[in-house]
């Protein structure tokens, strides 16, 4: 039972973090700026009884970052704009 409620606990805690970071708002003439972001999705995943360990009967974790993607926004000025994810 501890496993499993640490395994729901972990998972709500994982599944939230999307990790972003906007990054320096670069200005230029009266009104243009330029930001880049950075953007990753974190995924953390449990599989019960997966066949690892001595007995074979323990579970795995498996950590990884998904999706990640600079942004570039920009604006020359109130009308005109461009965001561009790669």
């Amino acid at each position: 039972m501890r496993k499993f409620l640490l395994t729901v606990i972990f998972f709500l805690l994982a599944s939230g973090v999307n990790l972003l970071y906007a990054g320096p708002r670069i200005e230029f003439g009266e009104e243009g700026w330029l930001q880049i972001d950075l953007k990753v999705q974190g995924i953390a995943d449990y599989t019960p009884d997966f066949g690892s360990g001595i007995y074979g009967d323990d579970g795995r974790w498996d950590f990884y970052l998904r999706r990640p993607r600079f942004a570039f926004t920009g604006m020359l000025n109130d009308t005109w704009g461009v965001k561009v994810q790669t």
